[in-house]
């Protein structure tokens, strides 16, 4: 069998090696790791609470490197939940986010 060339990604992640270089990007991304070809593990601090947290996405590389040269994170990656679009825009997991925005009863 023969390899089948892929168009590189054009734009601002023409000359990234890696996965983690195209999330360089994104400041608050620590790292990551690819899982196969349609997963990885993504490490990011929260713009919250500071703390760095590990998520498993269901994203292609192609759906990286189109969010981070300019696509919309809903038309990059349509099949996130709200949760894992979050977590990439902000590093705040679910968790975090129901503790800051809870609503509490008042008497």
């Amino acid at each position: 069998m023969g390899t089948i060339d892929t168009p590189k990604p054009t734009g601002i992640i023409d000359h990234m090696t890696n996965i983690t270089e195209a999330f360089a990007t994104k400041p608050h991304i620590v790292r990551a790791n690819k899982l196969g070809d349609q997963q990885m593990v993504v490490v990011a601090i929260s713009a919250a609470t500071g703390v760095k947290h590990a998520m498993p996405l269901e994203i292609t590389e192609a759906q990286v490197y189109d969010w981070v040269n300019g696509a919309s994170i809903q038309d990059a990656m349509p099949q996130l939940s709200a949760e894992g679009r979050e977590f990439l825009m902000t590093g705040i997991t679910q968790v975090e986010w129901d503790s800051l925005f809870s609503e509490t009863e008042e008497d």
